[in-house]
């Protein structure tokens, strides 16, 4: 079988955690001998990414807008290309890339699945737009699929907004590959963790995610701060890129006096990640809205 998996971005700083589920979905699928192949836009650095899909093709188009992801697409060759898979799957939701290849799926009668990894509630920014695009394409997108995966229970009841029977509704979790999170050598970490953050060994409580409303960085800072005067050698890390909200976070860390303890470390992968969880005191995950948490 040979299936397309279709994410306008794959790079896991920007594409976050739909970057992350199209990564790991099509490299166990091809240890299940998947033929697969992914479609996306020449955003953010994917080389990390490729390395761990030797075999799988990635094809990149070129992007014209980056604040609204407009893809340059060539319609016949792109008409070409899907018509050589067996399935199409359809990460996200709110994308022009999603809304071209669908229709082109319609119009070949393509069988395509639909992931909209949390996406069908409107929040967050341009609520508007997002609107307009499911009164013109949205809809229709998710209707015509020939199947439907939600990431958790509740996400379920979001398709039936769509009119979609939410028996009809797959739940697939996101997976955890339990060798990305084995013990890394400590001794350069430990140098990360005490030079470069400045913790110098003293606990802490860890935020992993954007720092967007959505994710609620804010609600854990403003709880940090209630109790910061009870635990005077507790610190606060946020890691993770800015998706908005790093000026108003630092200029609340300021305002309380709280500099020396509330730190922000922007993204961390591979074993700097690996270490900062295992060596958090607890994780807090604050967000207002939750469907692709890994």
């Amino acid at each position: 079988m040979n299936i397309l998996h279709v994410n306008h971005l794959l790079d896991p700083v920007s594409g976050g955690g739909t970057a992350v589920r199209t990564l790991q979905l099509t490299r166990f699928l091809m240890l299940e001998s998947v033929n697969c192949a992914i479609l996306c836009l020449d955003i953010g650095d994917t080389q990390d990414s490729e390395n761990k899909l030797i075999g799988a093709r990635i094809y990149k188009l070129p992007c014209l807008n980056r604040r609204f992801f407009i893809p340059r697409i060539w319609p016949g060759r792109l008409n070409n290309f899907i018509s050589e898979f067996d399935v199409v799957h359809l990460m996200g939701h709110w994308t022009l890339l999603n809304a071209i290849v669908g229709l082109i799926c319609i119009r070949q009668h393509k069988p395509y699945v639909v992931c909209p990894a949390g996406a069908l509630k409107s929040f967050g920014r341009s609520i508007f737009l997002k609107r307009i695009y499911d009164l013109i394409i949205g809809r229709r997108i998710i209707r015509s699929a020939n199947a439907w995966v939600a990431i958790t229970e509740e996400e379920k009841h979001d398709f039936a907004d769509y009119g979609i029977n939410v028996d009809s509704v797959d739940v697939i979790p996101n997976g955890v590959d339990p060798t990305d999170y084995e013990p890394a050598k400590t001794i350069e970490l430990q140098s990360f963790q005490n030079e470069w953050i400045g913790l110098d060994n003293a606990p802490y409580i860890l935020f992993f995610g954007r720092l967007n409303e959505i994710k609620g960085p804010d609600l854990l800072l403003e709880a940090f701060v209630a109790v910061s005067p009870r635990y005077p050698d507790l610190h606060l890390i946020f890691a993770g890129p800015d998706a908005g909200m790093l000026p108003i976070l630092q200029a609340s860390t300021l305002r309380e006096g709280l500099t020396q303890r509330i730190h922000f470390v922007g993204y961390l992968s591979g074993s700097e990640k690996v270490n900062m969880m295992r060596n958090a005191r607890c994780m807090v995950i604050p967000s207002r809205e939750e469907a692709m948490s890994i």
